[in-house]
C-alpha cells in the first residue's frame, strides 16, 4: 500500500507480486510532498512515510522517519554527519540495501524468482572437493557471460564468467592456475549469491600458459597506437624520404627528435601526445596514411633533473598551426608550470602560427572544393577532425600563461631555424635564448610578407640573422652549431634551481676555495687610463671552468652571466674598461644590467658585483638613444633586488652611475675593496675643467694650476680615505677574494633558502 493524499506524490512502479531484477539496486518508490510551510512540509512527509505497508524485502523506511524526526533538520541546521549520527543514535537500524536483502532471501528462503519465469538456485552451488580449488562469487548478481568449460586449462587470474551488479559487470576470476574440474550449472540470466562456489579447479605445477584471446582484450588498440607511433618516428628516421626531412637534412639541420636526443640525458625521453596528429583509414579500419602533429613533446632529465621539452617540427609544413595540435604546446607550457620544472622550447619555424593554407578548403586533384572526409574514414569510424577552411580568429596567444610560467620556472628558447609569428614571440619570452649562426633567424614575418608589404626584397640572414638579434639583445647567445646551442642550454640549466620555491643547486668542488692567483695581484695597472681584461678576473675567482657569459655581443661594456664558487652558484655582473667606452653604462648595457638582475632575483641566485665603472656614457648619441631613461630603470632594479650580493670595488665607482654600481641596497650585502678602489661624485679628470673653470681662465699660467690641481688631488685619492671614513668596510688582498666570497656563500644560501625568501618574487620577471 502506498500514501495518498493532497500534496502527497508517490512515483512508484512497485505492486503485490512485483519481483525486482537483481541487475541493480531497485528503487520501490519515491515520495514527494508539499505544504505551506517547511514544518508543515515535513509533518506532512512523516505522515505519509507512515502509510506505506511494504512487505517482503527490508526498506529505509526507518531510515527516513528518523531522518524526519532529528532536531537539526527541522530547525534547518542539518550537517554532513547526519546520517551517521542518526545511523549510531537510532535503536531501529536501517536495513540494508533492497537487492541485496532480496537476493539472499530469494536464493535461500523464499525461492522467488530474480527474473520472470527464472528460477532462482537455491545457493547450493558446489562443495569443494579435496585437492581442488573454489570459484566463489564476489557479490549477488546475474550472470551475463560464461567462457569456460569442462576440463579446459586456465591461468590464475583469467576470467572465468562475468556477474552484472548494480549496473556494472565484474569478472570472475581463477584463483590459480589450473584445470576446470566441475562446473555448476550456468547460464546467461542465472542469479548468483556471493560465497556461492560456481566451478571447481584442480591446481596445476609449474608454468601455465593461455592463449589471449585478442578479441576481448585491449591488443588491438595497443597495436593501433603502436603503429602509429612507429609511423611517427619512421618519418624522422634517418634513412627517411620524406621531403621535408630530406630538405632539412640538405641544409645540415637535425630533425626534432635528433635534438632531443642531444638535449636529454639518455633514455629518459617520455613522450605526451606521441599519436597526436592526422590519421587516414581504409574502409576495413586499417591505418592508410599518417601524419603526426608537428611538435613533439614531452618530458625527461637533463643532467638527472626533469625538464620540459617541446621541439618544433619544421619538416611539417614549416611547423605551421594547421599541421599541429596547438593545444600540445600550451599543455606542456602549463605542465612545467604544476610540476615546477624547467620547460626548454626547440624553435623551428612558426612554432604553431598562422598560415593561410589553413583558410584554403581541402581540394580534389581536380581543383574542386572537398572539405568531406574520405568513406573509408567515415566507414572506419575514425574521420579526421580538421576545419574545412575560412577566415577565422585565432586565440589568445597566452601571455597570461607565459607571464606566470616566466616568474615560476626558467625558461630557455633555442633558436634552430628560421623562426617567426608565434615562434618569434616565444623566442623571447624566455630566461635565456641562444641562435646558431647562419642556420637561424628571427622575424616577425619572413622575407615573402616583407617584399609584399614594404615593396623590396630581403634574404632571411639579412632581415633576422644573428648580426641583427644576438646584438640588439633579442637573442642572448650565439652558438657555432646546433651541439653548442644544445650544450650552452644544459650549461644554463646547471646553475638553476627547477623553480622558484627551490634555492639554486649545490654540487660539490674539487677546487680550493683558498686558491690565491697571484696574478690578481697586478691584474689592474696602476696607470688609470690602462684597461684590463675584467673576464679572466672573473675566470681567476671563480671554480675552474665554471664562467658562463650571457650577451656577450650585445650591451658589450658591460658583462654578465653565471658562476660557481666552492660549488655554490652565483650570478655575476661587471663593467668592460676594454669597450670603446671605457666600460661607462650605456642604454643596452643598462638594459642587460637589469634583465640579469631580474634572473638572478627570480630565482634566487646570489650576486658578485664586481665595480669598474666610470659612470653613464656621454655624449649625443647616448643621449639620443635615451641613455639617462634606460639608467634609471637598472637603478630600481638594483634596487628592487631582495638576494644577497657581494660587492667587490675592484676600481672605479663615479658618478650616479658607478656610485648605484658601489652601493647595493639589497641585503643581505657585504663589501670589500681592492688596492686599486677610486672612488668619488666625478672623475677628478674631467672635474677640475667643471670646478675650477674661473680660476683656470684667469691664471696667468693655466697649465701649470691644472698640474698642481691634478697633484693635490691624487694625494687624496685611494680607498684609504673612504675606509677610514667606514664608508667602504674592508680592503682584501685580491688574492684572497676567491677565499672571503667562499666563505660568505653559505650563510647567504642559509638565509635565501628560507621559505619566507623562496617563491615568486612580487616584482614578476621582465622580458
Amino acid at each position: 500500500k502506498e500514501p495518498s493524499g493532497i500534496g502527497v506524490r508517490v512515483d512508484s512502479n512497485g505492486y503485490n507480486g512485483y519481483s525486482p531484477p537483481a541487475y541493480f539496486d531497485p528503487l520501490l518508490a519515491k515520495l514527494i510532498c508539499t505544504a505551506p510551510s517547511y514544518d508543515a512540509a515535513l509533518t506532512r512527509t512523516r505522515s505519509a512515510i507512515n502509510e506505506f505497508h511494504i512487505h517482503g524485502v527490508s526498506t529505509n523506511l526507518n531510515l527516513l522517519q528518523a531522518v524526519l524526526d532529528n532536531k537539526q533538520l527541522r530547525a534547518g541546521d542539518a550537517r554532513t554527519t547526519l546520517l551517521r549520527d542518526i545511523s549510531d543514535k537510532s535503536s531501529s537500524r536501517p536495513g540494508p540495501s533492497a537487492s541485496l536483502v532480496l537476493l539472499q532471501q530469494q536464493a535461500r528462503t523464499l525461492g522467488i524468482g530474480l527474473l520472470p519465469n527464472k528460477p532462482v538456485n537455491q545457493g547450493a552451488g558446489l562443495e569443494v572437493e579435496e585437492g581442488t580449488r573454489g570459484v566463489e562469487c564476489p557479490m549477488n548478481g546475474s550472470l551475463v557471460d560464461v567462457s569456460v568449460a569442462l576440463g579446459q586449462i586456465v591461468k590464475a587470474g583469467e576470467s572465468l564468467m562475468v556477474i552484472s551488479a548494480m549496473k556494472m559487470e565484474t569478472a570472475v576470476s581463477a584463483p590459480c592456475s589450473g584445470e576446470i574440474s566441475a562446473l555448476a550449472d550456468l547460464e546467461a540470466g542465472r542469479g548468483v549469491v556471493a560465497g556461492e562456489v560456481v566451478a571447481l579447479i584442480t591446481p596445476i605445477s609449474g608454468e601455465v600458459t593461455t592463449q589471449i584471446d585478442r578479441a576481448n582484450s585491449w591488443l588491438p588498440t595497443l597495436d593501433e597506437v603502436s603503429t602509429l607511433k612507429a609511423m611517427a618516428e619512421k618519418r624522422l628516421a634517418k634513412v627517411s624520404k620524406d621531403p621535408g626531412v630530406v630538405r632539412q637534412r640538405s641544409r645540415g639541420k637535425l630533425t626534432c627528435r635528433e635534438r632531443i636526443e642531444i638535449l636529454l640525458d639518455e633514455g629518459s625521453f617520455c613522450e605526451v601526445g606521441s599519436i597526436a596528429g592526422f590519421a587516414s583509414y581504409r574502409e576495413s579500419g586499417e591505418i592508410e596514411a599518417f601524419t603526426p602533429a608537428n611538435m613533439v613533446g614531452g618530458w625527461g632529465d637533463i643532467d638527472g633533473r626533469q625538464t620540459v621539452v617541446c621541439a618544433d617540427d619544421f619538416t611539417s609544413r614549416g611547423g605551421h598551426a594547421d599541421g599541429a595540435i596547438a593545444t600540445k604546446s600550451t599543455y606542456l607550457d602549463r605542465l612545467s608550470i604544476e610540476l615546477r620544472i624547467p620547460s626548454v622550447r626547440l624553435l623551428d619555424g612558426s612554432s604553431g602560427g598562422g598560415s593561410v593554407a589553413a583558410m584554403v578548403p581541402q581540394q580534389t586533384a581536380s581543383g574542386k572544393g572537398s572539405a568531406k572526409e574520405s568513406s573509408g574514414a567515415i566507414k572506419a569510424g575514425r574521420p579526421r577532425v580538421a576545419g574545412s577552411g575560412g577566415s577565422f580568429l585565432p586565440g589568445h596567444l597566452g601571455s597570461n600563461l607565459y607571464t606566470k610560467q616566466l616568474s615560476t620556472v626558467p625558461v630557455v628558447n633555442m633558436l634552430l631555424g628560421s623562426v617567426v609569428g608565434i615562434g618569434a614571440a616565444k623566442a623571447v619570452l624566455g630566461h635565456f635564448s641562444v641562435m646558431v649562426r647562419d642556420v637561424s633567424q628571427l622575424f616577425v614575418a619572413g622575407p615573402p610578407v616583407v617584399s609584399h608589404a614594404m615593396g623590396y626584397d630581403v634574404s632571411k640572414e639579412d632581415l633576422g640573422g644573428w648580426h641583427i638579434h644576438c646584438t640588439n639583445g633579442s637573442v642572448d647567445n650565439l652558438a657555432e652549431s646546433e651541439e653548442e646551442a644544445i650544450l650552452m642550454t644544459r650549461r644554463f640549466l646547471a646553475f638553476l634551481p627547477a623553480s622558484v620555491y627551490e634555492s639554486p643547486p649545490v654540487i660539490s668542488s674539487d677546487d680550493p676555495i683558498n686558491r690565491g692567483e697571484e696574478e690578481l695581484l697586478s691584474i689592474i695597472p696602476r696607470s688609470r687610463t690602462s684597461t684590463f681584461d675584467i673576464r679572466k678576473v672573473i675566470r681567476l675567482i671563480a671554480d675552474q671552468e665554471s664562467f658562463f657569459e650571457i650577451g656577450k655581443l650585445w650591451g658589450s661594456d658591460q658583462v654578465t652571466g653565471l658562476i660557481r664558487i666552492n660549488g655554490y652558484p652565483m650570478g655575476v655582473i661587471a663593467s668592460d674598461s676594454r669597450h670603446e667606452n671605457g666600460g661607462a653604462l650605456t642604454a643596452d648595457g643598462c638594459d642587460k644590467l637589469k634583465r640579469h638582475l631580474d634572473i638572478c632575483d627570480t630565482f634566487h641566485l646570489p650576486l658578485l658585483n664586481l665595480v669598474d665603472n666610470p659612470g653613464f656614457a656621454v655624449g649625443v648619441e647616448h643621449e639620443i638613444k635615451g641613455t639617462i631613461r634606460k639608467g634609471g630603470e637598472w637603478m630600481v632594479a638594483f634596487a628592487q633586488l631582495n638576494l644577497p650580493v657581494f660587492t667587490v670595488l675592484l676600481r672605479r665607482s663615479f658618478g650616479v652611475a658607478g656610485n648605484n654600481y658601489a652601493t647595493p641596497q639589497s641585503t643581505p650585502s657585504v663589501r670589500v675593496a681592492w688596492p686599486a678602489a677610486d672612488v668619488g661624485g666625478i672623475p677628478p679628470e674631467g672635474g677640475i675643467e667643471a670646478a675650477y673653470k674661473r680660476q683656470l681662465s684667469e691664471a696667468e699660467d693655466p697649465i701649470a694650476l691644472r698640474a698642481e690641481l691634478e697633484a693635490r688631488i691624487e694625494s687624496a685619492r685611494g680607498p684609504v680615505g673612504p675606509l677610514n671614513k667606514f664608508q667602504i668596510e674592508e680592503m682584501i688582498d685580491p688574492r684572497n677574494t676567491r677565499q672571503f666570497i667562499a666563505n660568505w656563500l653559505p650563510q647567504a644560501y642559509r638565509v635565501l633558502s628560507h621559505h619566507d625568501n623562496l617563491g615568486p618574487r612580487a616584482i614578476q620577471f621582465r622580458p
